[in-house]
């Protein structure tokens, strides 16, 4: 799908047309004038040419050209028609409306146009119907309608780009922990497995030949994964997750307990969790220098738990960038993960089993 805002456009918002039934004031006075079928035809073109670059402008709303020829187009009709009749003056908050798109935002200058086109307004009014006797609080009106819709559109289109930073923005980070957590674990696989196929080949050439194999689908499968990653539709299964790092490191001449309970937890938790027990063990494999690891997943009253010690060298512990997405993920879920390193090293992972009964 293109990126050019104006082809890949929003649906027409038919919603908005709500917000449009204040302009049914430009039929009021062909109505009292008992007006014949010109007023009414051309009052009704005109009204249908606002309202069809309103709807045109809220679909385009991203695309800052556009948005600004809409306003202008909005601007010149309004200009227009209130030459024609008085009640044409309700076009101008309309076009007000646009500014903020126009604009990119920009605050002050947003500010500086609704203030011009307020005085365009008021100027023109002057001009032409400063003499009337009656209708003296409707120019009042149009005038405070401008400013509110202007400043107001202006404080709302600001805030929904600083929302959709904030989206883009954890989005982005959702696919930088996901691609670590995915493509570290598949990397040392393969890493391993060649060292092993490369090792046993000279003395167990068939077996080598499997282990060549096997790392032909962790290829396979970490394309797979890492598509799935950036697409946000990976969807980890705990129980074959835990198959993947056994063997895994069984191949490592890491002796492996398991402990497994089956769960019917909800899939954002079975993710997360497939997603901290690939990161966790890829970590065992290149830091821990262990020859034995524990794998457990079970529930302990109104918590789900993942624990994963080794007796490795242990040390201190820095968080860097695995052990920080594994922390950001359970504390997301509203659980919590815990590191102790003073026999090797263990991680306890808890997440609240009520909240996702609940949900």
């Amino acid at each position: 799908m293109s990126s050019d805002p104006l082809t890949a456009r929003k649906r027409v918002p038919w919603g908005f047309l709500a917000w449009a039934v204040p302009l049914a004031y430009v039929f009021w006075a062909p109505y009292q004038q008992r007006a014949g079928w010109f007023e009414w035809t051309a009052t009704t073109l005109t009204l249908a040419a606002v309202l069809g670059l309103f709807l045109a402008g809220i679909a385009h709303g991203e695309d800052r050209k556009f948005s600004a020829g809409i306003c202008i187009a909005l601007m010149c009709i309004a200009v227009g028609f209130l030459g024609y009749r008085p009640s044409g003056g309700i076009y101008f908050p309309v076009a007000a409306a646009f500014v903020p798109a126009a604009v990119a935002g920009g605050m002050h200058l947003s500010i500086a146009i609704v203030c011009a086109i307020t005085l365009l307004f008021g100027a023109e009014w002057c001009l032409l119907y400063l003499d009337q006797s009656n209708g003296r609080l409707f120019p009042l009106f149009v005038a405070v309608e401008i400013v509110l819709s202007g400043i107001g559109v202006t404080f709302i289109f600001r805030q929904t780009r600083e929302i959709q930073r904030r989206d883009k923005a954890s989005e982005r980070e959702r696919i930088d922990k996901d691609l670590h957590d995915v493509l570290g674990h598949s990397l040392s696989s393969l890493a391993l497995k060649a060292e092993l196929a490369r090792r046993i080949f000279p003395t167990d050439p068939g077996r080598a030949l499997r282990e060549i194999g096997e790392i032909e689908h962790i290829a396979r499968q970490g394309l797979e994964d890492m598509r799935g990653a950036i697409n946000g539709y990976y969807s980890g299964d705990i129980s074959a997750e835990l198959d993947r790092v056994e063997a895994l490191l069984k191949a490592a001449d890491v002796s492996v307990e398991r402990r497994w309970e089956q769960l019917d937890m909800p899939p954002a938790y079975e993710r997360v969790l497939a997603l901290i027990v690939r990161e966790a063990v890829t970590n065992i494999l290149r830091h821990s220098q262990a020859r034995a690891c524990r794998l457990a997943v079970f529930r302990a009253g109104s918590a789900y738990r993942l624990d994963i010690s080794d007796n490795g060298r242990g040390g201190s512990l820095e968080e860097g960038i695995g052990m920080r997405s594994i922390r950001t993920r359970a504390e997301a879920l509203g659980g919590t993960a815990v590191w102790s390193s003073d026999v090797g090293t263990r991680l306890s992972v808890t997440l609240p089993a009520c909240a996702a009964e609940s949900s």
